[in-house]
C-alpha cells in the first residue's frame, strides 16, 4: 500500500512559528523578571521600610548633641566650691585642605599657638576623608580669640571652627576635695558629691539636627530643615559647710598629722550642735580635683619617684 507523501511546510510559516516561540519565551522571561523586581520592591519599600528610612535619615541629617552646663556647688555662704566654665574645642575639617603648602603652614603655626605636636597635627591635615577632627580641646576664651583671628587672616573659615564646650573647675583646689569629688575630662562624675548628685547637677543635653550633604557638611537651607532642642542646665547644690571653718579645720588637721607623725589618714568633722548641720569635714591626705591624677603629698610623690 502506498503512503501519501506529507506536504512540506512552507518556509514562511515555519519562520513565523519559530519567531512566535521566541517571542513567547522572551515575554515569559520579562514577566518573570518584572515579577522578581516587584517582589523585591515590595520587600524593600514595605517590609524593610523602617530600616531604610533610618538609614536615609542618618545620611541626610546630622544629629549633634548640645552639652548642658553642670550646676555649681556652693558652700553655706554661696561661695563656689565647684563650677563650670565655658571653653572651646578647636575643630578642623581636613577634607577641605587641598594643598600641601596649606598643610605645612597649619602644622608650623597652629602647633605653636596651641602647644600641640607638629608632626601629629600635620598627619591630621592629610586625612582627606575626615570631616571632624579635634585639634585642641577646652581652650580658654583668650586663646580662642587668637585662633579665630588667625583663621580669619588666612581665610580658612571653611577649614576651622570653634565648638563650645564646658570645663569643670574647683577654684579652692584641695579644699573639701574628698567630699566634693571630681568630674573627669569627658564629663563623667567620679567621686563624692559630684557622683552622688550627678543626676541633679548634670542637667539634660540638647540636640541640633541639621541637613547635610554626602560629605557631612551643613547645607545652606532654610530653617525648616533644622530642629533644635535646647539643653537644660543642671541644678546647683548649696552645702552647710562653711569654707572658712573648713580651711581652719584642714590647717590644724595637717599640723596634727605632721606633729604626731600619723601614718594613716586623719579626719575632722565640725557640726552645728543645735541643728546637726556639718560645718566642716576635713580629710588628709587629700588631692587637687583640678589635677586628680597628680599626687598632692610631696613626700609620697618623692617615694614613688624613687621606685
Amino acid at each position: 500500500m502506498l503512503r501519501k507523501k506529507r506536504k512540506a511546510e512552507p518556509p514562511t510559516r515555519r519562520l513565523t512559528r519559530v519567531m512566535k516561540n521566541k517571542t513567547t519565551a522572551v515575554a515569559a522571561f520579562i514577566f518573570a523578571l518584572l515579577l522578581v523586581l516587584i517582589v523585591r520592591l515590595f520587600y524593600v519599600q514595605v517590609i524593610c521600610q523602617d530600616f531604610w528610612q533610618q538609614k536615609a535619615v542618618a545620611q541626610q541629617l546630622s544629629d549633634i548633641e548640645v552639652p548642658a552646663m553642670r550646676g555649681t556647688i556652693y558652700d553655706a555662704n554661696m561661695s563656689a566650691l565647684a563650677l563650670t566654665r565655658e571653653v572651646y574645642n578647636v575643630i578642623m575639617v581636613p577634607a577641605k585642605i587641598q594643598q600641601d603648602s596649606t598643610r605645612e603652614t597649619i602644622a608650623d603655626e597652629l602647633s605653636v599657638m596651641l602647644d600641640v605636636d607638629r608632626d601629629t597635627l600635620y598627619q591630621q591635615t592629610t586625612e582627606k576623608n575626615k570631616q571632624y577632627r579635634i585639634v585642641k580641646a577646652k581652650i580658654d576664651h583668650e586663646l580662642a580669640l587668637k585662633v579665630k583671628q588667625w583663621v580669619e587672616v588666612h581665610r580658612w573659615e571653611n577649614v576651622f571652627y570653634l565648638e563650645t564646650a564646658y570645663k569643670r573647675e574647683y577654684p579652692l583646689n584641695n579644699l573639701l576635695s574628698t567630699v566634693i569629688g571630681f568630674v573627669s575630662p569627658n564629663g563623667e562624675a567620679q567621686e563624692g558629691l559630684e557622683r552622688k548628685y550627678d543626676e541633679t547637677l548634670s542637667g539634660i543635653p540638647g540636640r541640633m539636627v541639621v541637613a547635610q550633604n554626602n560629605s557631612g557638611d551643613k547645607l545652606p537651607v532654610t530653617m525648616e530643615y533644622e530642629y533644635a532642642v535646647g539643653a537644660q542646665d543642671g541644678n546647683s547644690l548649696v552645702l552647710t559647710v562653711d569654707q572658712y571653718i573648713q580651711q581652719v579645720a584642714e590647717k590644724y588637721l595637717s599640723e596634727a598629722l605632721e606633729t604626731y607623725k600619723a601614718t594613716n589618714r586623719g579626719c575632722v568633722i565640725v557640726m552645728e550642735a543645735d541643728t546637726g548641720a556639718i560645718l566642716a569635714m576635713a580629710t588628709k591626705n587629700d588631692y587637687d580635683p583640678n589635677n586628680y591624677l597628680e599626687i598632692s603629698d610631696p613626700t609620697l610623690s618623692e617615694q614613688i619617684a624613687q621606685l
